[in-house]
């Protein structure tokens, strides 16, 4: 028996022979009482859940092994009580669970100190630790949707005086859902997978809000997470495109713009130098069912790969007089490698549209993370449509580290043959406004720089919004927002 087995084996034996079960401290020196509720939802205690606890020994070494170290089931009120445990690090599994929850893979590092038991990197909080356990969600009566979709978005009237009157104080409010998201989502900061892994895209809707979260290089997707306004409910969803045969990833999920029933968003290569749009299917989305037609589906790509990034995608649908008929169109802008890139497709259907590039805004513009594009109401019958683009940005100090928030205002007049030789009337930069966000991570904290987004409410108002950088919790998910409205 090697000296670090030996040494194990007589503490454990110490430990078992002296421990106190009241005071672990007495007469054991170095152990701490490690207990946590198992609880569902609704916050109640789960009876029968088991959980393992396990330990790296001779790390590096030919004979590193994991050694399994105890193992603790849940009572009645939900308490897993290991008992005093050595102080040092652990790993923890859930092995079992009762009927009607979901299966629970995630590895929990659990750190016992003095002073304290962490989980996952978490301090142990007043009322001690917890873990939710999801339940399936309630599909039994769920099927899709058949009706057809709306490929719509209001116009709106006077555009540029709302803009004028939103807020430059944002209301700070919270997202938060029951699931356990993948490990990427974890710090705050560095997201566990790497700086670069953070929100990209926020938006509403109906009564859902919906995150676009990019992932690492080893990851060959990015995520979804939908959660349901005002209640702790939600899932994550993959989200992804691959092409037959291309061994890249298109991970990078960008930000989105939501129109009728469709969201269209651009995902971008690990090293930003190909994307694509692509667009998705909002009508089934049911947060807290696992089923695949749950999730946000992919539908089609409005546009093929190209050596360039996307980090932003908006769109938007009009009517345009056209040689004596007023014709469907819908405009796409897009911000890749600083500029702003303008695509057109005739009809009134996402799914057969056919984009081709029609402008190239070479202007180094702004690092946009969001953009929206609205279409001004001005009526019906005109040979010309205008449209308002809203692009949130943050700027840096220094250190690199966000400190203030803009929020840029384009005009776009759109007129001539659409098919042969479309004229952009006016294309240019006409407002810019400074807004003051709240909340969040220390340091990072809420910025456009972030998830960001307009949502249009109605012909007569849209109100903007914007996240903080990273979910704040593993266990479940929370996520600091603002909103700034009239």
């Amino acid at each position: 028996m090697s000296k670090s087995k030996l040494s194990d084996t007589l503490w454990f034996l110490w430990a078992t022979l002296y421990k106190s079960k009241d005071d672990c401290q007495k007469p054991v020196p170095k152990q701490v009482d490690f207990k946590f509720r198992a609880i569902n939802p609704e916050e109640k205690g789960v009876a029968g859940v088991e959980f393992t606890l396990y330990r790296i020994v001779n790390i590096g070494k030919e004979d590193q092994e994991i050694q399994k170290i105890a193992v603790a089931v849940s009572n009645e009120n939900g308490v897993v009580d290991f008992g005093c445990m050595s102080m040092r690090n652990y790993f923890m599994l859930e092995t079992a669970r009762p009927d009607g929850y979901r299966v629970n893979t995630h590895l929990y590092r659990i750190s016992i100190n003095k002073d304290s038991v962490m989980i996952d990197g978490f301090a142990e909080p007043e009322n001690g630790h917890t873990i939710v356990l999801l339940q399936y969600g309630n599909c039994s009566s769920y099927s899709l949707d058949p009706t057809p979709r709306n490929n719509h978005n209001p116009a709106v009237r006077n555009p540029e005086q709302i803009f004028k009157d939103l807020k430059s104080s944002g209301n700070k409010q919270t997202m938060k859902g029951n699931d356990r998201l993948p490990e990427d989502f974890f710090s705050p900061i560095l997201a566990g997978g790497g700086w670069f892994c953070h929100v990209q895209g926020f938006g509403k809707y109906g009564k859902y809000m919906i995150v676009s979260h990019n992932s690492d290089k080893k990851r060959r997707f990015g995520y979804f997470v939908v959660a349901e306004e005002g209640k702790t409910l939600g899932h994550h969803y993959d989200a992804f495109y691959e092409l037959p045969g291309d061994s890249r990833n298109f991970n990078h999920t960008g930000g989105f713009q939501i129109i009728g029933d469709y969201l269209a968003m651009g995902i971008e290569t690990p090293d930003y130098n190909n994307s694509i749009v692509a667009l998705y299917d909002l009508k089934n989305i049911n947060p807290g069912c696992e089923e695949p037609h749950a999730a946000p589906q992919f539908k089609r790509l409005l546009r093929g790969v190209k050596n360039n990034n996307c980090a932003a995608t908006s769109i938007s649908d009009f009517k345009v007089m056209q040689n004596g008929v007023e014709k469907p169109y819908f405009l796409m802008v897009t911000h890749e490698n600083g500029n702003l890139v303008m695509y057109l497709a005739e009809g009134n259907d996402l799914l057969t549209a056919n984009f081709h590039q029609v402008y190239i805004h070479q202007y180094n513009v702004k690092d946009y993370q969001g953009l929206t594009l609205i279409t001004e109401d001005i009526g019906s019958g005109h040979d010309y449509t205008n449209f308002y683009l809203i692009a949130p940005f943050t700027t840096d100090n220094w250190l690199g580290i966000p400190t203030n928030d803009y929020c840029d205002l384009w005009k776009i007049s759109l007129s001539g043959n659409l098919q042969t030789n479309p004229v952009f009337a006016t294309n240019k930069l006409i407002d810019g406004k400074h807004f003051s966000t709240h909340g969040g991570t220390i340091g990072i904290k809420v910025h456009f720089r972030w998830g960001s987004s307009v949502e249009i409410m109605s012909g007569d108002n849209f109100r903007l919004h914007t996240t903080e950088r990273n979910f704040s919790h593993d266990t479940h998910f929370e996520l600091v927002y603002n909103t700034f409205s009239k």
